[in-house]
C-alpha cells in the first residue's frame, strides 16, 4: 500500500462474499443457526434488547438449557455476545437505546445491520466523533 493511502473496509454482504470466494469457503456460516452454534444463538437470542421481537421465552430458555451443558458455551461472561446500553445513547435503526455490541455472531450482524463486524458502536459525544474523523483522514 501507498504512503498516505487508506484502505477502507466496509463489511457488508458485498464484501464478505468477495471474501469467501477468495479463499473458496461458503457464503455463510454453515453453523449460523440458534441449534448448531451457542455464539450464534446468545447474538440472536440479544436481537430483543435491540427493539427486535426476540424469541419465544420458553424456546429461548430450553435451547440455553442445551448451550449451558456443551462445551462451546462462552465460561466467562466477558465472552458471551453483549449489548451496552443505558446512558444517552441514540436511536440506531429505530430499535432503542443502545450504543454498542461485542461478542456477536458476524451471521447475525450481517443479516440485522448488513454489516459482517463482531462489535459495533457509537461514539460516545461529538468530541470522539470529530477526533475519528480527523484520524480516519
Amino acid at each position: 500500500m501507498k504512503k498516505g493511502k487508506s484502505r477502507i473496509i466496509k463489511p457488508n454482504l458485498v464484501w464478505y462474499k468477495k471474501i469467501s470466494l477468495k479463499y473458496n469457503l461458503s457464503t455463510h456460516c454453515p453453523f449460523a443457526n440458534v441449534n448448531r452454534c451457542p455464539i450464534y444463538f446468545i447474538s440472536f437470542a440479544n436481537l430483543k434488547f435491540l427493539g427486535a421481537t426476540g424469541l419465544d421465552k420458553e424456546e429461548e430458555k430450553k435451547i440455553l438449557e442445551y448451550w449451558k451443558k456443551n462445551e462451546l458455551f462462552p465460561k466467562m461472561r466477558e465472552e458471551e455476545p453483549s449489548v451496552y446500553s443505558g446512558g444517552d445513547g441514540d436511536y440506531v435503526y429505530g430499535m432503542g437505546k443502545w450504543f454498542g455490541i461485542e461478542n456477536f455472531c458476524p451471521e447475525v450482524t450481517g443479516k440485522y445491520f448488513g454489516l459482517f463486524a463482531t462489535v459495533i458502536s457509537q461514539y460516545v459525544d461529538e468530541l470522539d466523533v470529530d477526533n475519528a474523523q480527523r484520524y480516519l483522514t
